[in-house]
């Protein structure tokens, strides 16, 4: 993802994976949001 000062909001996560081309499931997502939320990123 690209770097920044800022934490990426929970909602963003798929409109980034789409930037890549990726194309995930809901359930991903909400894996994705938990992974980044415990590591303090969302």
């Amino acid at each position: 993802m690209k770097e920044s000062n800022t934490a990426i909001q929970p909602y963003e996560v798929a409109n980034e994976a789409k930037q890549f081309g990726w194309e995930i499931s809901q359930d991903s997502i909400d894996k994705a949001v938990e992974v980044l939320s415990e590591m303090g990123m969302i």
